[in-house]
């Protein structure tokens, strides 16, 4: 009965209290599953006619394209990102989660380097392909050990971390300090050239999509192999559902082909959120877990800016952004690649990047993917944010926008039976996507489906999202915690919904 007492001040501070938040991607659904538990009525406001945003999947002749999940940082049961995802539903248990032998291989003209997940195994078959690189191959391995042990600190924004939290945090923070500082200052590119063997050279800046910086590609490497970078069965598709279904298990509202036109202000508040239909909707406090320079420029008229965000969003040349194009094909599921499989190819340019190495994807690891014999191809092909104005003035003439695609597409499909003849009497198109296709079903800024990538320059975004003169209105999602991707996501729904109990003075 006591304890019933205490809680009443806060049941009645958040009775009637409502939330508005544009977007149903992981951020979203995040913030929505969080503030539901903690009492206030919540609706999501959806463009696309699926929940997901950018974690999404569709339909092409009879197959299903994972637009999305490679791997998924956090599917490790003792790490506090596996914590946050059982919170919010996206993960049941251990058993819907697939481990792969690899992080990848990349085959430089047939010497095969593998980024084996077996770490002593990876290291052995380096120094058997480059005896010469003996040394920098050791400290390439010490360095990735290390940062294994590094578990984001997702509980709460850092002001409101527990103690056993914080202190776990400095303790890996010291511990991997002089990677961290190393890699972060240091390209792919520059630390490969470090390296006598070319095919080891040519792994190390080919086996991650993007120019990142090592640091980056070190990180990812070493959450697979830790096994914390597993694949949900199911891939997009099951995590999207799961967190849906949690959302509305608790009451939550989502409302899909719903798409937010304008946000209106009255004074230092948010008013309400100016649906394309004209309908408004209306809460006491409002959350954007869209693409966050879309949400300023476009719907709230360039008058609201978070400074350090829009810095890096006007000079993509210094700030790139992940983009892509995203081709996929149908094979025969039985035919065996590692996965991803990485190999050369003659060169030729797309946009601004001249293209000479080819990432490829077949998702017959996952059996709930195959149909009819069939799985999924998928090629990743580099595109960043200075790429998209050359896809906008190709996609005004619609024609060759279409003839382009198909041609990229058959060009690929040659290099791919080339390098893999066993794909000759079996692989057909399914689908071809470009960055103009991510910008129009998500408001993708320039096409990108990830946040700023690392530089030496500029490193980590770790904002609260409040916009200077809006008391009731934050920015969540991928551009708020950078450099992006599912994890970050999921801790800036997380924080968002953290920081809107504190400003309604809500415990839970």
């Amino acid at each position: 009965m006591l304890l019933l007492f205490y809680f009443i001040p806060y049941i009645i501070l958040t009775m009637g209290k409502s939330v508005a938040i544009i977007g149903a991607g992981i951020s979203g659904l995040t913030a929505g599953i969080y503030l539901r538990k903690a009492g206030f009525k919540v609706t999501i406001l959806e463009k696309h006619t699926i929940a997901g945003g950018l974690c999404t999947y569709w339909e092409r002749k009879g197959m299903r394209i994972d637009g999305c999940i490679h791997w998924m940082t956090g599917t490790k049961p003792t790490s506090l990102t596996y914590l946050r995802w059982k919170e919010v539903g996206a993960l049941h248990n251990q058993k819907e989660i697939i481990y792969l032998p690899t992080w990848g291989v990349v085959d430089f003209h047939g010497t095969k380097v593998p980024f084996y997940c077996d770490l002593d195994k990876a290291e052995k078959a380096w120094i058997n392909i480059s005896k010469d690189d003996t040394k920098m191959i050791k400290k390439f391995f010490k360095m990735v050990r290390k940062i294994a042990s590094v578990d984001l600190p997702i509980e709460d924004p850092i002001r409101y971390m527990s103690l056993k939290t914080k202190l776990k945090f400095v303790k890996d923070i010291i511990r991997t300090f002089p990677y961290y500082t190393k890699g972060m200052k240091i390209s792919c590119e520059e630390y490969a050239a470090k390296f006598k063997h070319p095919a080891i050279r040519n792994a190390i800046v080919n086996i991650q999509p993007g120019e990142g910086n090592l640091y980056s590609m070190m990180y990812c490497y070493a959450t697979v192999a830790c096994g914390n970078g597993g694949i949900p069965t199911g891939g997009s598709k099951t995590v999207i559902d799961n967190m849906v279904d949690k959302f509305k298990s608790i009451r939550g509202k989502i409302l899909v082909d719903s798409e937010v036109t304008k946000i209106e202000v009255e004074g230092k508040n948010v008013s309400g959120l100016r649906l394309y239909n004209g309908e408004l909707v209306k809460a006491d406090y409002y959350l954007a877990c869209c693409d966050s320079c879309y949400t300023m420029i476009n719907l709230l008229d360039n008058k609201y800016q978070h400074k350090k965000i829009m810095q890096r969003y006007l000079d993509p040349v210094t700030h790139p952004a992940p983009s892509c194009v995203f081709i996929n094909y149908a094979v025969d599921a039985s035919i065996e690649i590692p996965v991803p499989y990485i190999f050369n190819v003659p060169s030729f340019k797309i946009a601004n990047k001249t293209i000479n190495h080819l990432n490829i994807r077949n998702y017959n690891y996952d059996n709930t993917q195959i149909r009819n014999g069939k799985s999924v191809l998928q090629v990743l092909i580099d595109q960043d944010s200075n790429d998209y104005e050359w896809w906008v003035k190709l996609y005004k003439r619609k024609n060759e926008y279409l003839s382009f695609k198909e041609k990229i597409a058959q060009i690929v499909l040659e290099l791919i039976v080339k390098q893999v003849p066993e794909y000759k009497e079996n692989i057909f198109l399914l689908d071809v996507a470009t960055p103009i296709t991510f910008n129009r079903y998500t408001n993708a800024s320039r096409g990108s489906f990830m946040s700023f990538l690392f530089n030496k320059k500029k490193g980590v975004i770790m904002t609260k999202g409040k916009l200077k003169g809006l008391n009731n209105f934050l920015l969540s999602g991928q551009y708020v915690q950078t450099p992006g991707g599912l994890p970050l996501a999921l801790a800036s729904g997380k924080y968002s919904a953290t920081y809107i109990k504190k400003m309604a003075k809500v415990r839970g």
